[in-house]
């Protein structure tokens, strides 16, 4: 399912601009979207429940994100005050499929000041965040949330997050980086990227994410985001190319954070070059007082040597929080990806009804000469006939390749598949290789 361009780029309806929210709280707290007069207010706020580090990445979210609006950031005042008290936004993005891209969101910089906290404020932002979210109809979001507590407000683990938490990664010591011999010249150049190399770095990427089948998609309105930070920030980045000849060789990102610098989506089109990487990042890193770290690579052969020189294994990562509002609309935004899949097998020229059910709810996908013709809520006495049975939000994990169907069940004794199904259910939804860096 890896190595392919992007087919289909997936517009969702436009529901044109969101309208304004606002909502008393009581005891003098108001629920309203942010306007520009609140940008130092947040900020305040940020840096006294995040950190004054995050502060500098808050200030070129505002303003240098693609499609940030201020009306997607949700804020509690006390009115008396006239402080933010709580606070959290959504970004847009993009990610692609299988070849189909089409939206997301992300919840960021969730916090409430600890002199407020315990009264649901979390809990009442949400509700605005998801009525947003339903506006712009996006199929799925994800945070990279603190362990369980996103569980409490619809989000299962579902999609890998390759550097969260610090887990995943694997350290390099710096005595497995061999220095060069006397005389000896580095294969590549490795230089920070410019804005003239962007679209340089932005085809290595291209080239990184053919081993992977979900991933998010970058373009050039992300340069003055990406390239605006300092390296130590909090989500801030370095992207580096490396050159050959004048021609690019390969290419990865640098991010410091959980007391490590962290390489991040690494590409090289010759695994012989991985040794430059190393010299370059490990005097960085050296130069820094941290310790040097590996963002499991999409490419296997690049992830086998790294194991090979470290004589350990990159362990399992941490992982996305996942909510999809509406399977319905998921699958519906996914439908062209459902039709490869079946073409691609041995159900090729499908003419049935698949029925997914999560005990509460269900979904029929009706296909027609492999076509997904349409997708059809199921009704309560109909959720009996479901071809497979998931527990609530488990149900994101099939949904999003994060394990397979034989997994989920082994794992959950109230998941289950009809047996005359399974095979068409695998293939339906198959585990996939995925990676949304920049997390950020």
């Amino acid at each position: 399912m890896s190595g392919r361009r992007i087919l289909t780029s997936m517009v969702l309806e436009d529901t044109g601009q969101p309208g304004a929210v606002q909502r008393d709280l009581g005891d003098g707290l108001l629920l309203r979207c942010a306007s520009e007069a609140d940008i130092g207010s947040i900020l305040e706020h940020i840096g006294s429940v995040h950190g004054a580090d995050v502060v500098p990445t808050v200030r070129r979210m505002i303003g240098h994100f693609p499609d940030f609006s201020l009306n997607d950031s949700f804020i509690v005042v006390d009115t008396e005050k006239r402080l933010v008290v709580a606070h959290l936004c959504l970004l847009r993005k993009r990610c692609v499929l299988e070849g189909i891209e089409f939206p997301f969101g992300q919840m960021e910089y969730v916090g409430t000041h600890p002199d407020y906290r315990g009264r649901g404020l979390i809990r009442q932002l949400s509700k605005a965040f998801e009525g947003r979210v339903a506006e712009y109809r996006l199929p799925f979001v994800v945070i990279a949330g603190i362990p369980y507590f996103y569980r409490q407000f619809g989000y299962e683990y579902a999609i890998p997050l390759g550097v969260g938490g610090g887990r995943g990664q694997l350290v390099v010591p710096t005595e497995v980086v061999t220095s060069l011999t006397s005389g000896e010249q580095e294969p590549v150049t490795v230089e920070k990227v410019r804005q003239s190399k962007f679209e340089a770095y932005l085809e290595c990427r291209s080239q990184r994410n053919r081993y992977l089948d979900l991933y998010r998609s970058l373009g050039r309105g992300d340069w003055d985001y990406l390239a605006g930070g300092t390296l130590g920030e909090a989500g801030a980045i370095e992207m580096y190319l490396l050159e050959r000849d004048g021609k690019a060789a390969g290419a990865f990102s640098l991010s410091s954070g959980w007391g490590r610098l962290q390489v991040c989506e690494l590409w090289l089109d010759d695994v012989n070059v991985l040794f430059s990487v190393l010299r370059v990042t490990g005097k960085l890193a050296q130069a820094r007082g941290q310790p040097l770290a590996f963002e499991p690579p999409s490419s296997p052969t690049l992830k086998s040597v790294l194991e090979g020189l470290t004589g350990s294994e990159f362990r399992r990562p941490y992982a996305w929080y996942v909510r999809i509002p509406s399977i319905r609309r998921f699958l519906e935004t996914i439908k062209h990806v459902l039709e490869q899949r079946i073409a691609a097998s041995e159900f090729h020229g499908l003419s049935d009804t698949f029925r997914l059910g999560w005990y509460r709810q269900g979904a029929a996908m009706v296909f027609d000469q492999g076509m997904v013709v349409r997708v059809e809520e199921l009704h309560e006495a109909e959720l009996t006939k479901s071809h497979v049975h998931m527990p609530p939000l488990v149900v994101n994990q099939l949904l999003l390749g994060y394990r397979t169907l034989d997994e989920l069940i082994e794992t959950y004794p109230d998941a289950r598949v009809e047996p005359s199904k399974k095979r068409l259910a695998q293939v339906l939804f198959p585990k996939i290789r995925a990676n949304l860096s920049p997390e950020t």
